[in-house]
This record gives structure tokens, C-alpha cells and sequence, in this order.
């Protein structure tokens, strides 16, 4: 005969129940979906506008990825330590007037560092996301709230070009 132990167990509650998820969720989303929706219009912009050659067109990912590889973990440490919240809207303020000031390049070789520019401010949105939703979600919802924000990255890395056409 065994004797085991019975352990209740709580039920499981959705994570799409945490109003405070649900909201940066689609926050998130929204702003995934625009990110690549924003890098291929520009790129068709640039090509229209300027009638940039393909090399130059080629740039324009890499100064959008270059950041992130340059100082992602810089800005992990910085997320660690300011407040999520405002260094999270600091960013997008900062993408915003970076943004606006694209609208007043004059050429490639003034859009590209802007586009770096830009790119390194959204570095610093990332971390701070990521920790933010640690602290908003239970520990058990964790790696359900995490594998959600990753399919919606990475489906908008799909629908968001495709919107831009």
C-alpha cells in the first residue's frame, strides 16, 4: 500500500486575467508590429526619396541592429537600476523626436546615424520590458507571459513588412 502525500494544488489562473500584463502586452505588441512596419517603410522611402543604391539600402538594417549588439547589456544594467517605467518612456520619447527628426534628413548620411541613434534608445526599452513584466506577473505565469511576448516579436517580424508594403 503507498502512502502519498496529497497536495492540493492552486488553480490555475490565465495570465491574460493580470490587467497590468494584458495592457503592456498589447502595448508591446502594438509597438513590435510598428518597429517593423517603421524599418521596411523606410527602406522603401529611402529607395523612392533618395534613389539610394542597394548597399546603402543594405545599411539601414544594420544601423538598426548595430545598437543592440553594442550595448544590449549596457542598457540591461541601466534597466536593473532606473525605474522601468521611466526609463521606458524616456526611450519613446526620445524614438519619437528621433523619429520626427528623419522626416528632416537631408540625405543617407545624415539618416543613418540618426537611424543608429534612434536604435540605441529602443535598446534601452527591451531590458526594461522584459524586467517590468517580471514584476508584474506571478512567478508561476512567468514563463507563459515571456514565451507570449516572444511569439508576438517574432510574428511581427513576419506581419509587420508585410503591413509595410
Amino acid at each position: 500500500m503507498s502512502t502519498t502525500a496529497f497536495v492540493p494544488t492552486r488553480p490555475q489562473i490565465s495570465v491574460w486575467r493580470n490587467r497590468i500584463f494584458t495592457k503592456m502586452y498589447m502595448a508591446y505588441a502594438i509597438s513590435s508590429f510598428g518597429d517593423w512596419f517603421d524599418a521596411f517603410a523606410i527602406e522603401i522611402l529611402v529607395a523612392f526619396r533618395w534613389r539610394a543604391d542597394p548597399m546603402m539600402i543594405a545599411l539601414i538594417p544594420v544601423m538598426i541592429a548595430l545598437p543592440g549588439i553594442l550595448f544590449g547589456s549596457f542598457a540591461g544594467v541601466i534597466a536593473d537600476r532606473w525605474k522601468k517605467v521611466k526609463l521606458m518612456m524616456l526611450a519613446d520619447l526620445a524614438e519619437t523626436l528621433l523619429t520626427i527628426s528623419l522626416l528632416f534628413a537631408p540625405g543617407m548620411y545624415w539618416l543613418l546615424p540618426l537611424l543608429a541613434l534612434r536604435a540605441t534608445m529602443g535598446v534601452f526599452r527591451v531590458p526594461a520590458h522584459q524586467a517590468l513584466t517580471h514584476q508584474v506577473v506571478r512567478e508561476d505565469q512567468l514563463l507563459k507571459a515571456t514565451s507570449y511576448n516572444g511569439l508576438v516579436n517574432q510574428f511581427s517580424k513576419i506581419v509587420g513588412p508585410l503591413l509595410g508594403q
